[in-house]
């Protein structure tokens, strides 16, 4: 793209740069948070990223959400807050990253950067039918090297890694360990941000950054099964209530639309079809892009 048709190429690439700058910073912190805190606690932070992103629609854009999705926003809140009730687990990483500031601290600035990250994804739509082909494919491709580019580079201007403790950690690697990273970048990063920048063709912000909040669920599931943290009873009761807040509105709006396929929306010239399902939910005329 870049070779063929220069403009066309800018047209993805600056959007890329800026939207891996906020991802870089959202991954950055988020590694040293997880020295201070907990794996479960560090996702509970993360779970809130819905929420950030309807308060950035709400202020800059001002769109406001509908009751559903508000009253699903609440619910997904108390949920995180029994979620995180009593004594949790204690940290795993290294507590020496980014000295006297607090866990929380950081990964709440983790989560703010993410859900400008998701934020901004939602306004980089084609702008024609022409940038339409392979648009998604084509902005998640960029982003997953200048994410590791920009990660890099954050780390060795704040210091919390030296350039040579890095050189040293990747010369260290074999093969399959190489081969290991970079199917946790596609997997991890690339494919979600394909998935997610798709769906924001269909579907507004507000509504999708829903699933985030299931972030702890996932979160406690994989501290238990690699981490070897404990499981407490009202984390299991908070899970389910994340889980069916999270899901309340896709339900609600099939429903409402008589549990048909989707609807049709014009945007930037592209007729799409909207999917009701119970990560993405389906959207009615009045939440269409």
């Amino acid at each position: 793209v870049l070779v063929r048709n220069r403009a066309r190429g800018r047209r993805i690439l600056l959007p890329a740069c800026e939207l891996a700058l906020f991802l870089s910073f959202a991954f950055s912190l988020q590694i040293m948070a997880l020295g201070k805190i907990a794996a479960s606690s560090c996702s509970v932070f993360l779970a809130c990223t819905g929420v950030v992103v309807q308060v950035l629609e709400l202020v800059f854009d001002g769109k406001v959400v509908s009751p559903p999705v508000g009253l699903a926003s609440i619910g997904t809140l108390l949920g995180i807050v029994l979620f995180n009730a009593g004594p949790g687990p204690v940290a795993t990483g290294p507590a020496e990253l980014a000295g006297g500031v607090p866990g929380e601290v950081l990964a709440l600035l983790s989560t703010t950067c993410l859900a400008l990250h998701m934020w901004r994804s939602s306004k980089k739509q084609p702008a024609d039918e022409e940038d339409s082909e392979g648009f998604a494919l084509a902005l998640a491709s960029f982003q997953c090297p200048l994410v590791l580019l920009f990660c890099v580079l954050l780390h060795a201007m704040m210091g919390t890694v030296s350039t040579q403790s890095m050189l040293a950690a990747a010369s260290a690697m074999t093969p399959g360990s190489w081969a290991q990273a970079a199917a946790c970048g596609l997997l991890c990063t690339g494919l979600p941000m394909l998935l997610e920048i798709s769906a924001f063709q269909l579907v507004p912000a507000s509504l999708t950054s829903l699933i985030y909040a299931t972030t702890p669920v996932w979160g406690l599931m994989f501290a238990m099964l690699f981490l070897g943290e404990p499981c407490r009873l009202t984390s299991c009761g908070a899970g389910l209530l994340i889980l069916a807040c999270a899901a309340a509105p896709s339900l609600w709006q099939t429903r409402r639309g008589g549990g048909s396929a989707g609807t049709t929306s014009e945007h930037c010239g592209i007729s799409t079809t909207t999917v009701p399902s119970v990560a993405v939910a389906a959207s009615p005329p009045r939440y269409a892009l």
